[in-house]
Formats: C-alpha cells, sequence, structure tokens
C-alpha cells in the first residue's frame, strides 16, 4: 500500500472536486520521457552553438551520448529555432529492414512538407514520379512498407527531389534521424546495403542538412568511426551528456519549483546528485517525485529526497520486483553487489570474494544479460551504470 501522506498529496496535485467537475491546480512542471517543448526546456547554449554552426555550414553531424540525456530535444530545440517548418525528423527504432526504414523516411518527408499551405498536390505528384505506392487519409500520406522492396524506389532520386525542393525554398531543410543505430540491428545484407546507398544519396546535396542521434554509443561508433563504414567520417561528433555547468539545471529546476511556491535550499541539489548525478532525465524523475511529495508553500531540502524516493519505489517496486524474480541467485548478488559500490569491478578478485563467488567468466554471462535486458549499462571504455539510479538504491536496501 501507498504510504497515506504520499496518497494525499498525490490527489492534492491532480486537484479538487466541485459539482462533479475537477478543477485542476497547478501541475507537475517537470518533464519525463518525452521531447520537451520550448517552455520546458533548458538552455544548453554551448552545444546549440556548436550543433548550430556545423548544420549552417553544410557538415552532416552524429549526436551520440547515454539514454536520456536529451539528446532529441536539443536537436529539435535547434530544428525549430534554425530550420522552422523546414525539418524532417525519422525515428529509425521501430524499423527490422531497410525496406521500412526507406518508406518511413519517404513518408515522413512528404507529410512534413505536404503540410505547408498548397503543397500537398505537389508532394503527390514527386511521389508518383518516384514509383512509390502510398495512401491518402486527409492531408497524410501512408507508404507501404515494402515499397521499396522491387528495387522501383532509388534513394538517390528521393534526395535528389529533396534537394531540388528545398532550392525552390530558398532555405537549406534539416533531416533528422533518431535512433540511427538501429541500422546496426538490420540483418548484414541490408544493414549494409542501406548504409552503403544512403551515403551515395545524401552526398552533394547543398540544400540539405543532415543531423544522426544515437543512444548505443559503441554502435554509432561502428557507423561514423570505423574506416570499412560507407559513413567513415561522414559527419562530425558532438557527445551530449549532462547538463553543464550543473549549477545552470539546478537554476533552471528551482525555477520551476517556485512556479508552484516551493522554496528550494541549496542542501537539496547536493543530496539529488548523490543519487542521479547530473543525469537530466532521473534528476527531473526526482524533482517530479519530490513535487508530488510536497505542496505549495514548502520549503524543500535535503530532508525531501527520502519520501520522494519511497514514492518512486512504489511506483516502480512491481518492476523491481520482476527482475528479482526472473534471477538466479548469482544474478541478484551480483546485482546487489555492483549497487553497493559507485565504481564497481565485477571480475576483480575484490568483487569476487564480495559475492563469495570465483568464476569471473559466470559474472560476465551475468554482465551480458543484465545489459541486454537494458538494467544496466555496459560497453568498452565506460564504468558499468545502472540504467536506473532508484533500481539501485533499492537494490542497496535490499536485505
Amino acid at each position: 500500500m501507498m504510504p497515506t501522506k504520499i496518497m494525499q498529496l498525490t490527489i492534492m496535485q491532480v486537484g479538487i472536486i466541485l459539482n462533479g467537475i475537477i478543477l485542476l491546480s497547478i501541475m507537475n512542471p517537470f518533464v519525463i520521457g518525452r521531447v520537451v517543448r520550448a517552455s520546458s526546456y533548458c538552455p544548453r547554449p554551448n552545444l546549440e552553438k556548436q550543433l548550430q554552426d556545423h548544420l549552417l555550414a553544410g557538415q552532416a553531424v552524429y549526436v551520440d551520448g547515454p539514454r536520456r540525456h536529451g539528446k532529441t530535444s536539443l536537436i529539435s530545440h535547434v530544428a525549430g529555432k534554425s530550420f522552422p517548418k523546414r525539418s524532417i525528423k525519422v525515428d529509425f527504432l521501430p524499423y527490422k529492414t531497410a525496406q521500412e526504414a526507406e518508406a518511413a523516411l519517404i513518408e515522413s518527408w512528404a507529410n512534413e512538407q505536404g503540410l505547408q499551405k498548397g503543397h500537398f498536390q505537389k508532394i503527390l505528384e514527386i511521389l508518383s514520379q518516384l514509383g512509390v505506392r502510398y495512401a491518402v487519409a486527409g492531408l497524410q500520406v501512408e507508404l507501404a512498407r515494402e515499397t521499396t522492396a522491387q528495387g522501383k524506389l532509388s534513394l538517390s532520386r528521393f534526395f535528389q527531389e529533396a534537394d531540388s525542393w528545398a532550392a525552390k525554398t530558398k532555405k537549406p531543410h534539416l533531416f533528422f534521424f533518431d535512433e540511427f543505430q538501429a541500422v546496426q540491428d538490420f540483418d548484414q545484407q541490408n544493414k549494409s546495403e542501406f548504409i552503403k546507398h544512403l551515403r551515395t544519396a545524401i552526398q552533394d546535396r547543398p540544400h540539405l542538412r543532415f543531423v544522426f542521434a544515437g543512444s548505443v554509443q559503441h554502435q554509432m561508433h561502428e557507423i561514423f568511426q570505423l574506416p570499412q563504414s560507407p559513413l567513415f567520417q561522414f559527419a562530425e561528433r558532438i557527445v551530449v551528456r549532462g547538463i553543464e555547468p550543473p549549477e545552470r539545471f539546478h537554476r533552471f529546476l528551482a525555477n520551476r519549483f517556485e512556479e508552484g511556491d516551493r522554496k528550494v535550499q541549496s542542501s537539496f541539489w547536493d543530496a539529488v546528485s548523490d543519487i542521479v548525478a547530473n543525469h537530466p532525465q532521473n534528476t527531473q524523475r526526482l524533482c517530479a517525485a519530490v513535487w508530488n511529495t510536497t505542496s505549495k508553500g514548502d520549503s524543500i531540502t535535503d530532508n525531501q529526497i527520502e519520501t520522494a524516493i519511497e514514492w518512486i519505489f512504489q511506483m516502480e517496486i512491481d518492476n523491481y520486483q520482476s527482475i528479482v524474480a526472473q534471477s538466479t541467485a548469482l544474478q541478484l548478488k551480483v546485482l546487489k553487489g555492483l549497487a553497493s559500490e559507485d565504481d564497481p569491478h565485477p571480475t576483480s578478485q575484490q568483487f569476487l570474494e564480495k559475492i563469495q563467488h570465483r568464476n569471473a567468466s559466470s559474472v560476465r554471462t551475468a554482465l551480458k544479460r543484465f545489459a541486454s535486458e537494458g538494467w544496466i549499462r555496459w560497453e568498452k571504455g565506460h564504468p558499468i551504470l545502472f540504467i536506473n539510479p532508484f533500481f539501485k538504491e533499492w537494490l542497496r536496501r535490499l536485505s
């Protein structure tokens, strides 16, 4: 059961009922799990300028960094400022084949440009000239996902049309390929052919700009840094990590608290950093929990952290318990051992002695499973990190 105080406070955040109508109070201002809008975006001037300068100069860019660090929000913010109504975003994560990705790319372009006044019929003419199959619903088009399977479409032909279209507007257009590392999960032939054809199709397009984003760093490295890749050194790299300096992010979040008449004391941010470091998404998750467990007029200090963490535990306990239930005795020992250290070295003799196990190979097997399930980040050259720091905190307290 959720503690009574937390349940009451959560209801207070929704509002009160008057004559059967819910009157909303000030809603929780902390955005979690989606691209943030302008009012919720914390400026990152150095990264914004770096990205904007590269793109406006015609240089392709790839942006990488851990998940949930604001890559998509950063790029979307720059796109909105520098390429208003001239940016096309394609998320590669849902697609399993080159054909599906190509169809999604063309569909995104057609719908973005077709929404501009007077352009829809012209876009349909271009699609017909490209020989792709599509359906129309209102002012939206949907391409058959097998549209390129029989070789009817050339990516080069498509980008030639897109470049000509941009030239007529006399302003560059931006293609934003999100979660681009997903192409590495295509089958080998699909992957090799798609990357090769894409490189040929997008080079020498003077009126188009390209930005790639990915959250699996070693896969992005393979695409853009290995000499055997067709996209080797095609794009400049920008790395997105925590918002720097952290004080800027803390001031931004403190202002959000003040909008709800909650005053944040400086000791609060030290306690937050101890749990979530400088991770933007997890910082907002913790702030959202603090908001839900405090009231208008409260002074927020490090004393509120514990109640907020307990609130998060209550929200996520089913998931935590499911992970424990799926784990072997050894795997649970490894998880608890990882959680107990800030910089764990799980195959070291000291760690093995700590978990009372001798076989480093079986520990590596456990780590591979944790990484594949998305519980930890385990990449060469990077420290092991829990994706969810609140799960780590819960494991620390698990007897």
